[in-house]
This record gives C-alpha cells, sequence and structure tokens, in this order.
C-alpha cells in the first residue's frame, strides 16, 4: 500500500510539472495572463476585462522571439500581425484585408 501511494505521488508531481505554466496580474484595471514555455520562456501574454479578451496580445517562440501580435476587442481579435522568415503579415479584420511586407 506504502509503494502504491509513492507511485500515485509521483505521477501527480510529474504531472503537474509537465503543465502548463501561467501567471496572473491587475494591470490596469484588467487581468494580465502570461503563458510560458516548459522552459520557463514566456510563450504569451494576453489580456482581459470582465472574462473577456481585450488589448494587445502578444505570442513569442521558444527562443523568446515576438512571432505574432493582435488587437483584441470584444473577445475577437481585429487585427493580426505575424512576423515570420523576414515577412510581417498584416490580417485587419476591420477591413478585411491581409498585407505582407517584406523586411
Amino acid at each position: 500500500m506504502r509503494h502504491v501511494i509513492i507511485t500515485l505521488a509521483l505521477l501527480v508531481g510529474l504531472n503537474l510539472s509537465a503543465q502548463e505554466k501561467k501567471a496572473y496580474h491587475l494591470e490596469d484595471g484588467r487581468v494580465k495572463v502570461e503563458q510560458f514555455y516548459p522552459n520557463g520562456q514566456l510563450q504569451q501574454v494576453s489580456f482581459y476585462w470582465n472574462g473577456v479578451g481585450t488589448g494587445t496580445w502578444l505570442k513569442y517562440d521558444e527562443q523568446g522571439t515576438l512571432i505574432a501580435q493582435a488587437e483584441v476587442k470584444n473577445g475577437r481579435p481585429t487585427k493580426v500581425i505575424r512576423f515570420e522568415n523576414g515577412i510581417t503579415t498584416i490580417i485587419d479584420r476591420k477591413k478585411n484585408s491581409i498585407t505582407q511586407i517584406k523586411d
């Protein structure tokens, strides 16, 4: 019985450490959520007001390079900017347009 309890405790501990880590902060009256990769690097920053997504959201790769930015209003992205292989892609949902800019 003792071995079973120890084994269960180890499995629960491994499961918790493998899960995504998040940090919550209050910033300008909004909840700021920071998600991290298993290596500890920041993965995403997002904001919520009364449980609804808002503001500028940022997404990073595992090396810490910004790969996407989104303007979010009422829980929906209105503008998304992606940075990939020297090309910046801007998706503007208000104007229903896509623009690519080569860096």
